[in-house]
């Protein structure tokens, strides 16, 4: 298997067709680009006690709403840590209202040793 990383304009674009060729919608990719990073974690460290998730306040940082929103439902400890709110109306601003988890100001964040971080 090969993996191939893209450029943000690229991921954008990414994005784009494959809302455009339907039936997903910007949302629905991020719920579920949040779900498969929130399963990989919980596999890769089932028992992790805390996770922090730092968010920007685009489209990626929405993705990280998703994911602390499930580590959290599914009982693990986690922080949010963003270095601003969503655009109004965005994506990422659905994902972050859908999340329980109180966000913190990413300036504050300081990671112990052994940390999870996303």
């Amino acid at each position: 298997m090969s993996n191939e990383l893209l450029s943000p304009a690229e991921m954008s674009e990414a994005d784009r067709l494959t809302i455009a060729a339907g039936p997903a919608n910007g949302i629905s990719l991020m719920r579920r680009a949040g779900e498969a990073v929130a399963a990989e974690v919980l596999k890769r460290y089932p028992s992790a006690k805390h996770i922090h998730v730092l968010c920007g306040p685009g489209n990626n940082g929405g993705d990280g709403y998703v994911v602390a929103r499930l580590l959290a439902g599914s009982g693990v400890g986690t922080t949010i840590w963003s270095s601003g709110a969503p655009r109004p109306e965005s994506d990422a601003a659905l994902a972050a209202a859908e999340s329980l988890v109180k966000s913190r100001p990413l300036s504050d964040f300081d990671a112990e040793f052994g940390s999870i971080v996303i």
